[in-house]
Order: structure tokens, then C-alpha cells, then sequence
């Protein structure tokens, strides 16, 4: 017997999908200083994680990414 595909729940209204880039940096305390020197916003300061030090931040036009600096 073969089944349908299985579509995934639609998402919450006005949120369509959406992905956050990760990129790895040498320092996520310096990168996320320099963000905010370029319009940018800190949305969760530095902090460490089980995979290094990171920080969520969006650009000028409100885009969502994380830079990770690992090995901290």
C-alpha cells in the first residue's frame, strides 16, 4: 500500500516559512557590535552555547541571521 505525502500545517497567519542563516565568525561579541555600527539590531545578545559563542541579529531590512564563532 503507498500513502499520500504528508503536507506540513500550514503556517501561522501573516508568518510565511522562513530560514535563519548561520555564519561562523571570529568573534560574535565584535560581529554583533559591527551589526548594529551597520543599521543593524541585536535580537539575543552574545552568549555561549554547546556550540560556541553566538548571537542573533537582523540586518537593515529586518532579515534574521546568527553568526557563531566556535571554539570558545
Amino acid at each position: 500500500m503507498r500513502g499520500a505525502p504528508v503536507r506540513p500545517p500550514p503556517p501561522p497567519r501573516g508568518r510565511g516559512p522562513r530560514w535563519v542563516p548561520h555564519f561562523a565568525v571570529e568573534d560574535a561579541d565584535a560581529t554583533a557590535r559591527r551589526a548594529v555600527e551597520l543599521g543593524g539590531d541585536v535580537v539575543r545578545e552574545p552568549h555561549d552555547t554547546p556550540h560556541g559563542r553566538q548571537a542573533e541579529l537582523t540586518d537593515q531590512a529586518g532579515a534574521a541571521f546568527v553568526v557563531v564563532a566556535a571554539g570558545r
